[in-house]
């Protein structure tokens, strides 16, 4: 009887730790939805009340190379988000491969890819408080958040 409590006090955390995530399958800070919107209606609005642009980012949180390369370097840096918070609506979305998105986000987002004409990931888009596309800016996904925020501001400022 001692041998099967012991033993089944050795297997109960190797199975429990069987069940926990795997690190790659954690969500990324911004699909995460810290100052990160999902939903593209909200968005519009909050954008409308503060008087901001949108920057809408389109990503594969948990597949996309680049995208992974982007959140690591740039959107997860206290840099980048004490500056979204001061000057644009983030929006995401996202198009994961290992998680299942609630059905009308996924709609949402699939629509939005084809009003945008979105080619790959990420892809970053700004928008007015109107949904209506400003650009796409030209960035560098391994860049510095200054690097960033640079071509950012100089799209943003362009179409004032």
């Amino acid at each position: 009887m001692k041998w099967l409590l012991a033993s089944l006090l050795f297997i109960a955390p190797l199975a429990f730790a069987a069940e926990a995530p795997k690190s790659a399958d954690k969500p990324s800070a911004a699909a995460e939805g810290d100052l990160w919107i999902h939903d593209y209606n909200e968005a519009l609005k909050l954008a409308a009340k503060e008087k901001k642009p949108i920057l809408i980012l389109f990503t594969g949180s948990d597949w996309c190379h680049y995208c992974k390369l982007l959140e690591k370097n740039v959107l997860s840096k206290q840099d980048f988000k004490d500056w979204a918070k001061k000057n644009v609506v983030l929006f995401i979305a996202d198009f994961p491969q290992k998680k299942k998105l609630p059905a009308a986000e996924a709609e949402q987002n699939e629509k939005l890819s084809n009003e945008f004409k979105i080619q790959g990931y990420p892809t970053i888009v700004i928008a007015d408080s109107k949904g209506k596309s400003q650009g796409e800016p030209d960035f560098d996904s391994s860049g510095t958040p200054a690097a960033f925020i640079q071509v950012m501001e100089a799209m943003i400022k362009a179409k004032k």
